[in-house]
């Protein structure tokens, strides 16, 4: 590894990133390393200290913390100069706004400098149901008076990892879909990640990044699946009431079809299709084809295991 430096700020400045053993978390951690920032001064919250082991042996430190319990939060933020705050998942009786506001609490308890939040693309136009945490927790931020900045992340293209392989087997050869034509900037969540942790290393970092990748649709998915199989491809039509249901008669998994359904309106709207160059303006490269990310995900664990 170079021993270049390549960050804005002190080295000496503690940044912690939550839920390191989340895949977005850990990605933020990895490129942190990779820009040389130095370990000891990198911290991650983890829910037992068995699972941060691969972390302390890279020499991060490791405090328990969690989204749920506000006592474990100010304990892992003391002496904290950034942190990069990983959107939670919600759950029925403990909903994902109320573990939000634990967490910019305890920040603000523990005189954070900065916080960097993992939000969601284009989200003041959003209508997406899981939206509404994704707001109400910018409001958070913006009343809370803590230094901050949201990284406003488009949708994983990892998300999509079933459609890819389900294609690749030589019997299958159509899929459905309820807006084609519609366009979204899908991304590796390992360049978000690396966009985070540039976000983290920055001496003024803005208030919001839209980070998205180069709008793609499903028409130019089905197209470059074509040409990695050899096989024509056809998308057949399907109302978006129907699309869940239709997803899982092909033997994909309950969250790829919901997924598909909470979007589909705002995929028709274009509140996906969002010409930023955010993105490669931090990560300081373009951002992977849609050819070479649906290759890198083949290869990858299905982001959704049910």
């Amino acid at each position: 590894m170079s021993e270049t430096k390549n960050y804005e700020i002190d080295s000496n400045l503690k940044i912690l990133v939550t839920c390191g053993n989340s895949n977005l978390g850990g990605n933020v951690i990895k490129y942190l390393l990779e820009k040389n920032y130095p370990p000891k001064n990198i911290i991650t919250t983890v829910r037992s200290l068995q699972k941060g082991e691969k972390w302390k042996e890279k020499g991060i430190e490791i405090r328990i913390g969690d989204y749920k319990d506000p006592e474990s939060l100010e304990k892992a933020f003391k002496g904290v100069d950034r942190i990069y705050m990983v959107s939670s998942v919600g759950e029925a009786n403990y909903p994902r706004s109320k573990q939000h506001l634990n967490v910019i609490e305890a920040a603000k308890k523990c005189n954070v400098k900065l916080i960097v939040y993992s939000g969601f693309l284009n989200c003041q136009n959003n209508t997406n149901v899981v939206a509404e945490d994704h707001k109400y927790t910018e409001k958070l931020l913006e009343e809370s008076g803590l230094n901050y900045s949201i990284a406003r992340n488009t949708s994983y293209i990892n998300t999509i990892g079933e459609l890819f392989k389900y294609l690749m087997k030589k019997e299958n050869n159509f899929f459905y879909n309820s807006y084609k034509d519609s366009k979204i900037g899908l991304a590796l969540i390992r360049e978000l990640g690396e966009a985070g942790a540039c976000i983290l290393l920055k001496k003024e970092p803005k208030k919001i990044y839209e980070l998205t990748a180069n709008p793609v649709s499903y028409i130019d998915i089905k197209n470059t699946m074509e040409k990695m199989t050899g096989k024509e491809i056809k998308i057949i039509d399907v109302p978006i009431e129907e699309i869940d249901n239709k997803c899982k008669e092909l033997g994909f998994g309950m969250y790829y079809g919901m997924m598909c359904k909470f979007m589909s309106t705002d995929y028709i709207n274009g509140i996906y299709d969002v010409p930023s160059k955010d993105m490669e303006d931090l990560i300081g490269h373009p951002c992977t084809s849609l050819e070479n990310a649906i290759k890198e995900v083949i290869e990858a664990p299905n982001y959704f295991p049910m």
